[in-house]
């Protein structure tokens, strides 16, 4: 049973597993490059199941060239993007729609978002009255086509939420790392006048009183049954992932101690370079890997109220409380205080033996 599980997940996710139906709905609605892109994938597109079908990253990239050279525009993925609904993000899409409010939804967007794609990540982070969206590229191999990739998300990023909260999400600017293109129109009818070129980063930003708006009545006992599907489906994106699961072994076996990149290489008896290198292979990052771990560690610290909230940063590695507070808000909009009270608050609402029960 547990492999017939296993198997139906990772068939659920493959290489962009979100990218690639939109993709190819595109090229199948204006005609674009379909009989090249039925040749890469060996079947023609409109046979496609995507509900089994899996692709590799040669296929993703050579789907991508191809209609890019029969469209000539390099700027194709915000109209594959702009298609985006929550429903193409699968059980994550679902699981958006039952949050109670925006902050929740970034939150689970962001953490389960390499359920979607191995390739990418995102990152939400609160920066004083501000909040960021930000995309990159985990691995070089789609440098290729980086540019179609995140315009894609961030439309896509854009449009799923406007539809969580029915267009409420309007004041918001966009950012893109490469120079103003000598068309733009895309862009502006996408984003309006709210787009700067030649940023650092291609993210969305936004007020951060945006994070207080609530979704449409949401469903806590379906919100539990997606995350727990997610949470199945996230253990899978690890499963094989033999030096994620052995530097998360480290951590863990001391949370209170704050690992450096060349403490866990020692303890892995391999140089710091050599470790950089494996976890890149595996799509993740250090520095990523052990600040979730920290986060994770903390939100369980915080949610018992046995533990004092200045405490839980020595707890969990930090030497200066100050610093967890600024990483814990960072990365989930919210203060350790701040999170307990919405937890507490959140729990105090959900009756201990509910109607019905025995």
């Amino acid at each position: 049973m547990v492999n017939i599980v296993a198997k139906t997940l990772s068939k659920e996710r493959g290489v962009l597993s979100f990218f690639a139906p939109p993709l190819i709905r595109y090229a199948l609605e204006h005609r674009f490059a379909v009989d090249k892109l039925s040749k890469i994938v060996g079947q023609h597109i409109e046979q496609i199941n995507f509900q089994s079908a899996e692709f590799t990253a040669s296929q993703i990239i050579r789907m991508v060239e191809a209609i890019v050279a029969e469209t000539e525009y390099q700027h194709v993925g915000l109209l594959i993007g702009d298609s985006i609904r929550c429903s193409d993000l699968g059980i994550l899409g679902y699981l958006l729609l039952n949050c109670r409010k925006l902050s929740e939804v970034f939150e689970k967007y962001s953490q389960y978002y390499k359920t979607r794609t191995n390739q990418m990540e995102l990152k939400f982070q609160v920066k004083g009255d501000k909040v960021i969206m930000q995309w990159d590229l985990i691995h070089d191999n789609f440098r290729s086509i980086e540019k179609v990739l995140k315009n894609f998300a961030i439309a896509g990023g854009v449009n799923v939420i406007k539809e969580l909260t029915g267009n409420r999400f309007a004041n918001f600017k966009a950012y893109f790392e490469w120079p103003v293109p000598e068309d733009a129109s895309d862009y502006q009818r996408l984003f309006g006048n709210n787009v700067s070129f030649n940023e650092p980063g291609t993210y969305l930003e936004f007020e951060k009183e945006y994070l207080e708006i609530e979704m449409w009545p949401s469903n806590p006992d379906l919100l539990s049954i997606f995350e727990d599907r997610l949470q199945k489906e996230y253990l899978l994106v690890y499963e094989n992932k033999v030096w994620t699961k052995r530097v998360t072994e480290i951590f863990q076996s001391n949370p209170a101690e704050s690992f450096s990149l060349e403490d866990v290489s020692s303890k892995l008896g391999m140089s710091s370079r050599n470790l950089q290198l494996k976890l890149s292979e595996e799509g993740v990052k250090f520095i990523e890997l052990r600040i979730n771990q920290q986060i994770e560690l903390a939100k369980i610290l915080i949610e018992s109220d046995q533990n004092p909230v200045s405490n839980v940063a020595y707890l969990v590695g930090f030497s200066e409380p100050s610093a967890f507070f600024r990483m814990f808000k960072r990365y989930t909009g919210l203060t350790p205080t701040e999170y307990r009270s919405e937890y507490l608050s959140h729990k105090s609402e959900i009756p201990e033996n509910p109607a019905g029960d025995p």
